[in-house]
């Protein structure tokens, strides 16, 4: 994580399917656990990696520990808080209408963001709708899966 935006980055997807109910189920368990961050963006780096960046999520008294040196207990005691909350896959599931793999989060207490990263199966969950994506192993891509082949 940096100071700098991300948006100017090439080849990020910024707009995916469900983004919006994503950002607000994000700022939902964001308040939950803490505050309601002053920024959310979330984009597709591939269609495997979905990455979340929240900015201004700290409160007062976080901010005053990790003055005092309890950086390193903060961040244990917020990842296993919020991991409570990431981990509910179903409901990331559920949006995204794919399977969440493994999900990440970590802090840059010293700029006042987190990142969370989700390792996405780009297949399509059964009865959610659209065609079912199917990796084609030869080419590594992910491609609409044709009823007609």
């Amino acid at each position: 994580m940096t100071d700098n935006p991300l948006s100017n980055i090439a080849n990020l997807e910024q707009e995916f399917e469900g983004k919006k109910l994503l950002e607000d189920e994000i700022i939902r368990i964001s308040q939950n656990a803490q505050k309601v961050p002053e920024e959310v963006f979330s984009f597709l780096f591939h269609p495997k990696i979905l990455v979340i960046i929240r900015k201004g999520i700290l409160v007062r008294i976080e901010k005053e520990l990790i003055r005092v040196g309890h950086g390193p207990l903060l961040k244990r005691v917020k990842a296993n808080l919020e991991k409570s909350y990431l981990h509910n896959t179903s409901s990331f599931e559920g949006i995204l209408k794919q399977r969440v793999l493994e999900v990440f989060v970590d802090w840059n207490f010293d700029i006042d963001k987190s990142i969370i990263v989700y390792i996405l199966n780009p297949k399509r969950l059964q009865g959610q709708g659209d065609k079912p994506m199917v990796e084609r192993a030869d080419a590594n891509t992910f491609e609409q899966e044709d009823e007609n082949p």
